[in-house]
């Protein structure tokens, strides 16, 4: 018993497979609502609409981001800003008196990975308006999963929901320009297309946006 409620733990290979073939009782359904009302800030009726047409991101992940031909364009992008920033590297390498430099490991990779990654992805506008985008998004995990899940208030918690606040921001920009030409990704374009379909309201699209981000 939790919080009173009672709860199972499954712990054998064969228990997950009953799970999963049960699935018309053991419904993920209402813990994703949660999942994305509490982390991400999706209001609930667009909660649902997200539950429904997930299966047609499901078949745009597929047919983009498994498939070469059809995510070339991103790729090339991301290699070509990859391939800068490791320049700038060996620029500053060059002109140290050692011939080396020391980085942290996690800052070494949002500054080449992750950056390359969502600007191929999303284009320049959320770094652009959010330069801290990483930061933020390290303190939205380290601080606010559990906590948000758990719906304990922003009064009570405020940092990781200042940290998503200025996320969404970021989003919010990009996603008022996806409409008109812009330099995001075809996916993030194709994903736009499936949410404006779906009737999203606008309070929901920069949160369907950081949801691709997080995962």
């Amino acid at each position: 018993m939790i919080a009173g409620r009672k709860h199972y733990v499954f712990s054998k290979p064969s228990e997950f497979a009953a799970i999963y073939r049960n699935s018309d009782t053991l419904d993920m359904a209402p813990f994703f609502k949660i999942i994305l009302m509490r982390w991400f800030g999706f209001t609930e009726e667009d909660a649902v609409t997200f539950h429904r047409v997930n299966p047609d991101f499901q078949t745009l992940n597929n047919n983009i981001l498994l498939r070469h031909e059809n995510n070339a364009i991103t790729a090339d992008k991301y290699f070509v800003d990859l391939e800068t920033r490791f320049q700038l590297i060996d620029a500053e390498i060059d002109k140290s008196p050692t011939k080396s430099v020391v980085k942290q490991g996690l800052e070494l990779i949002t500054d080449t990975l992750a950056t390359a990654a969502v600007t191929a992805y999303f284009g320049e506008t959320v770094l652009k308006t959010n330069p801290n985008l990483f930061h933020d998004l390290e303190d939205f995990i380290r601080y606010g999963v559990w906590q948000l899940l758990l719906g304990i208030p922003r009064l009570i918690y405020p940092k990781p929901y200042r940290a998503r606040d200025r996320i969404l921001a970021a989003f919010k920009m990009l996603s008022d320009g996806l409409d008109s030409p812009n330099d995001a990704s075809p996916y993030i374009n194709e994903r736009h297309k499936i949410i404006k379909e779906a009737n999203f309201s606008g309070e929901s699209k920069p949160q369907h946006l950081f949801g691709i981000l997080f995962g």
